[in-house]
């Protein structure tokens, strides 16, 4: 489930990995409608909200939906939709390179979004337009738990101090 704006919220996929179905739910409202289905049904998958101007680092770009991973059938689990809010139209996204479950993932800014896989790999997803693109950060988790719930701390709340 997703914030897209302030009034409206999508829920997707369900618990069958062939469930395909997306709905956004008007909050004032109180009223459902459908919502493009899925490219690929998943369950226990992980979804987020990027503006598609993060490639670029200025300006503002499509809003976008992310939705990444689970379990799903003919390997789609290893891979990224991207849902263009204003089109309503899935778009692939990149892939991973193996299938992953009990991932998690947290935004910064709506630019970028971490993808915390079960490995303890973690992973930036930004993009430019539509067009996204995966890569692995030089970090990992040593002790990993399945399904965590990562975030982002800021600087100035660690108190942390470096020796050289």
């Amino acid at each position: 489930m997703v914030s897209v704006n302030a009034t409206t919220i999508m829920v997707l996929g369900g618990t069958s990995a062939t469930y395909k179905s997306t709905w956004y739910y008007d909050i004032p409202s109180y009223k459902w409608t459908d919502g493009p289905p899925l490219r690929w049904g998943r369950r226990a998958h992980t979804c987020s909200i990027i503006n598609g101007s993060s490639g670029s680092g200025s300006g503002s770009g499509p809003l976008l939906v992310l939705v990444l991973g689970g379990f799903g059938i003919d390997d789609d689990s290893r891979t990224i939709e991207v849902l263009d809010i204003q089109s309503n139209e899935w778009l692939p996204g990149p892939s991973f390179q193996s299938f992953h479950d009990g991932h998690s993932l947290t935004s910064w800014d709506q630019k970028h979004v971490y993808v915390v896989l079960d490995s303890g790999e973690i992973h930036d997803v930004v993009c430019a337009g539509t067009d996204c693109t995966l890569t692995k950060m030089p970090q990992e988790l040593t002790d990993v738990s399945n399904a965590l719930t990562p975030m982002l701390i800021p600087d100035s709340l660690t108190k942390c101090t470096f020796q050289k």
